[in-house]
């Protein structure tokens, strides 16, 4: 009787499968041994240094670079600067050779900064304030009453006003423009020391000479304001900046006035008799001004007034835009009326004006009660003033 551990029905397994099973189970465990072996002869990882922590960086924009100057000053040939001798007449007239192409920088020149102080004054209020701007770490100019009217006196000048002006300059620049006393300096020099009238009725050339030399600076000024206003778009001593440049329109515009109405031949006598070279230079700088005049379309009716009065409703308007609490709107509101009250524009004169409410300090504090040759914003109504 057989086993039936024994019994199989299946074909016996070939001798050779089983040296192959060996073959391969030998196989494997080599794999392993010289993979482990490959991983022991393996270099040690290098690890650096550890990270440092992640700072915090604020971002500053800084301001964009300074604008370029608004007239390039033209060089004059050394033989050419006697011939400029006018006797009688201390002038400078090389200087208004130099600058011919800036004599009347509210006509001619980029003045473009007194519409953009209202856009950058919403740009900074935007943003964060740039903690490396002096102008947020000034402190307040603090001056006795007696100093202050002493550095007014000494700012007085007929002739080299912008010489004169440096002491003020470098006050209110390194004084902060809100508090203290930097307004109120800026305001009494604008009040006592601004356009101080030529007076000699002996010869027309001296008025004539006298306001060409002065209307040389007005582009220093004119520097210095957008200069300022660069980082201050928004302060009481920039608003009395603006209405001094808004004083300095209506002396430009005097000084463009008295060039356009010069008959060399009839007026400058003098000039033309003792320096031909002087008696040219004012022709050319009367036909540069006429031919600006025509190719702006202002003709001969308008001539520049029209053209100045349009500069001066921008800094004004720049003024009620940016000044700061309201500080002195109602006198730029009120000479913006009556800019366009002079004009025959009345109802554009009541809209600059209803809006006035005067304070205590302000130039034109009556306005409101006054009554011809303007109307009297503090009753405005549909009735119209006589003219």
């Amino acid at each position: 009787m057989s086993d039936p551990r024994f019994d199989r029905d299946d074909e016996p397994m070939p001798a050779w499968r089983g040296r192959s099973t060996w073959t391969v189970s030998v196989g494997v465990h080599a794999a392993v041994a010289v993979a482990w072996l490959l991983l022991l002869a393996w270099p040690p990882a290098v690890t650096g240094p550890a990270a440092a922590p992640m700072i915090e960086v604020a971002r500053v924009v800084l301001p964009p670079p300074e604008d370029p100057r608004l007239f390039t000053e033209r060089a004059i040939p050394p033989e050419e600067l006697s011939g400029y001798d006018i006797s009688g007449l201390p002038f400078n007239l090389p200087k208004i050779d130099a600058r011919r192409a800036a004599l009347f920088p509210f006509l001619t020149a980029d003045l473009s900064f007194i519409d953009r102080l209202a856009t950058d004054l919403r740009a900074s209020s935007a943003k964060l304030k740039n903690p490396l701007d002096q102008a947020r770490h000034a402190k307040p100019l603090l001056l006795a009453a007696s100093l202050r009217q002493q550095i007014i006196d000494e700012a007085w000048a007929r002739r080299d006003r912008w010489k004169q002006f440096g002491q003020i300059r470098a006050l209110l620049v390194g004084h902060d423009g809100n508090a203290g006393d930097a307004a109120a300096l800026m305001r009494a020099y604008l009040d006592q020391n601004l356009l101080q009238p030529y007076c000699d009725g002996r010869l027309k050339d001296g008025q004539f000479w006298a306001l060409l030399e002065n209307s040389t600076e007005y582009v220093d000024f004119l520097d210095f304001i957008r200069s300022y206003s660069r980082t201050r778009s928004s302060s009481r001593t920039t608003t009395e900046l603006l209405f001094l440049m808004d004083a300095l329109a209506q002396g430009n515009r005097e000084v463009a006035q008295t060039v356009l109405n010069t008959n060399i031949s009839h007026d400058l006598t003098h000039t033309a008799t003792i320096s031909p070279r002087a008696a040219l230079l004012a022709a050319n700088i009367g036909n540069d001004l006429r031919s600006w005049v025509a190719s702006h379309g202002y003709g001969q009716r308008l001539g520049v007034g029209q053209a100045v009065d349009d500069v001066r409703l921008r800094i004004l308007s720049s003024i009620i835009a940016t000044t700061p609490d309201g500080y002195r709107e109602s006198d730029a509101r009120y000479l913006a009326g009556e800019i366009l009250f002079k004009q025959g524009s009345l109802d554009e004169a009541l809209r600059w004006w209803a809006p006035m409410q005067p304070r205590e300090g302000d130039t034109y504090i009556d306005a409101r009660n006054q009554s011809s040759p303007f109307c009297s914003p503090g009753a405005l109504t549909s009735a119209r003033c006589a003219a």
